[in-house]
């Protein structure tokens, strides 16, 4: 009975397995359901919050989308070089309509201030491929209205030339979080942005940067700030860019000065690069400086030439600030000739003039702030400022950005003033003489270092002449300057001693091993100690 009911059993199991083979291998035709299917109890996919980048691509994109906009940049820099601290801060407005269009305009107000010195300022109009750069509310000595310059510029290029409104590459940070509600943050840096590296330079070194956006309760934009440290060739530099909106105008004010003909440009950096340049090396006082000068001056009307070399050496600041002034003067006058070298030295408030290496005179409590002021005045007479050019091409020379530049008639008087005063201590001795000045040539090189912004050397070429009674006599002036900043080694040139560290008050503890001996005597370890078990 048992055995029946298995094979009655293996005999079922067969049968459905062959039923089962039946529908695998056969076509069967399939029916569709009878009853609607029932509905899925399954909890709908929600979708992740947006990231930090989705948020700042998003503003962004909203931003560069606009046909018209108005933002502020606030820039900070502080340049590291030897003992030269330089820096700056400007403040730099832009206006601009017709985006993306062949009728984009552009107004650009640019303002720097640099140590104690009056803000440098500029305008820069753009306009239906035209570029104009301008200082606003400048008075020339000639009673004109301010020097106009231009040049032609398609308006991708000159969009180019300006701080770019994505500060921020999200994909140069390894970190991007959403710090709060409207609050991003970008951090562990890979490289510098992209817009604030120099142009074909090789010798840019990230050290840290950082990112940060606010946006206000509607999701726009509050404040974009870019910190970033790096070392550029020698230089170690620290930056802080920050945007925001700006109060928009409802039309943008294109107007020009109206100067008959505006002066031509190639590149409109160069107006840029002399004024820093200029500005710079006038806040200069407090490091270690080296200006060395060269002067031959020929004065047909007097008679005379001179041929001068100055050196100018200057480091500390206050009542501590330290200088030597040194001259080595060969002029000729009509049948009397003579030679002589002349020193100054500032040390501690004491003033000492030699002659020929004879102390001549010994002036004690100088006024130090005075001496430092005249010192800054000698080194940077002859640096040109924007509104005495005539015409001006940039080039690069290894390290260096060249100016070749052409000077004009404010210029001129300007450099014949000194001339004058070197050749015969009155500035106006020519001019009281003369009924009337004309200049013939005035073409001159500035170098500036492009890690620093620094003026590094000069070289001026003027002929000039003065009428006096109808007759012209000549005044020729050839100078060569060079500029060194930040060198310590000018307190040993100075002092004739090597740099002395103040001793602090608190000694520090040694870093091995003192003993002392009943006697006083002190010894050191200058190693290490193993004990073993």
């Amino acid at each position: 009975m048992k055995y029946g009911k298995k094979l009655l059993a293996l005999v079922l199991l067969l049968a459905l397995s062959l039923q089962l083979f039946a529908c695998r291998t056969e076509d069967v035709e399939t029916t569709p359901p009878t009853t609607e299917p029932t509905e899925s109890t399954t909890e709908p996919t929600t979708e992740a919050p947006p990231s930090a980048e989705d948020i700042y691509e998003e503003v962004l994109g909203a931003m560069e989308a606009a046909d018209a906009g108005a933002y502020e940049f606030l820039i900070s820099t502080t340049r590291y070089s030897g003992d030269a601290v330089i820096e700056d801060d400007t403040n730099r407005t832009l206006r601009y309509s017709g985006l993306g269009t062949d009728s984009y305009t552009a107004v650009l107000d640019n303002k720097t201030s640099m140590a104690d010195w009056k803000p440098m300022e500029y305008r820069e109009v753009y306009n239906e491929g035209s570029m104009y750069w301008f200082i606003p509310n400048e008075k020339t000595e000639d009673g004109q209205e301010p020097v106009l310059f231009t040049c032609q510029m398609d308006a991708q290029t000159y969009q180019q030339r300006l701080l770019p409104l994505n500060l921020l590459d999200p994909s140069l940070y390894g970190s991007a979080v959403i710090e709060a509600e409207g609050h991003l943050i970008f951090t562990e840096p890979t490289a510098l942005e992209t817009w604030l590296i120099p142009e074909g330079s090789e010798y840019v070194t990230l050290t840290d940067a950082r990112g940060e956006v606010q946006l206000d309760s509607e999701g726009k934009l509050k404040t974009m700030t870019y910190e970033v440290s790096y070392t550029q060739g020698p230089v170690e530099i620290e930056q802080e860019f920050t945007l925001r909106p700006a109060a928009a105008e409802a039309e943008l004010d294109t107007t020009l000065p109206t100067r008959e003909t505006p002066i031509v440009l190639e590149n409109m950096d160069l107006l840029n690069l002399m004024m820093i340049s200029n500005y710079a090396a006038c806040s200069m006082a407090d490091c270690s400086a080296v200006c060395d000068t060269t002067d031959m001056i020929v004065s047909e009307a007097g008679g005379a030439v001179l041929i001068l070399n100055n050196e100018m050496q200057s480091c500390g600041s206050g009542v501590k600030y330290m200088a030597k002034v040194s001259n080595s003067v060969n002029i000729s006058q009509g049948q009397q000739r003579g030679t002589y070298d002349t020193e100054e030295i500032l040390r501690n408030g004491t003033g000492t003039y030699s002659v020929n290496g004879e102390v001549e005179e010994v002036v004690d409590k100088v006024d130090t702030a005075k001496f430092a002021e005249y010192i800054t005045l000698e080194t940077t007479f002859c640096l040109p400022h924007p509104s005495e050019i005539e015409s001006a091409e940039l080039s690069e020379v290894g390290g260096y950005w060249r100016i070749f530049y052409t000077g004009n008639d404010t210029y001129s008087r300007h450099l014949e003033d000194r001339a004058t005063k070197n050749l015969y201590q009155d500035p106006d001795m020519l001019d009281d003489l003369a009924e009337a000045y004309e200049t013939d040539l005035l073409e001159c090189y500035l170098y500036i270092d492009k890690d620093t912004l620094l003026p590094a050397a000069l070289s001026i070429t003027m002929e000039s002449r003065h009428k006096v009674e109808g007759y012209f006599y000549a005044l020729n002036v050839n100078t060569d300057q060079t500029f060194d900043y930040g060198d310590p080694g000018v307190y040993e040139e100075i002092t004739e001693e090597m740099f002395s560290e103040e001793e602090p008050e608190e000694k520090a503890t040694p870093v091995f091993y003192e003993v002392t001996s009943p006697e006083g005597q002190t010894m050191y370890l200058l190693g290490t100690i193993h004990i073993g078990d």
